[in-house]
């Protein structure tokens, strides 16, 4: 049986699943809780796009952003990788 990912989001959110069913009244709760939530998400992420939170400089995009102390330890990845892959071979 094939379900609708979405369709199944949207009847989790206003309460219309099995599991709500059986709450009774307190679906209603867990109903205005999501919605709160959603509205709640939607205005934080409006807010951060009003604000302009993207004030990156475009020739900072490969540094990293720590204390020159930290960056002495950062481990390449490609170097992991490598070793993962001669551990495979084993």
């Amino acid at each position: 049986m094939h379900t609708n990912p979405v369709f199944d989001a949207w009847l989790f959110i206003i309460g219309s699943t099995g599991d709500h069913q059986a709450l009774g009244f307190f679906k209603y709760v867990f109903v205005i809780l999501f919605l709160v939530l959603i509205a709640a998400s939607l205005w934080i992420a409006l807010k951060e796009l009003a604000r302009g939170s993207g004030t990156a400089k475009p020739s900072s995009f490969g540094d990293l952003d720590l204390p020159g102390i930290d960056r002495l330890h950062v481990v390449s990845g490609l170097s992991l990788e490598a070793a993962a892959a001669r551990l495979r071979r084993i």
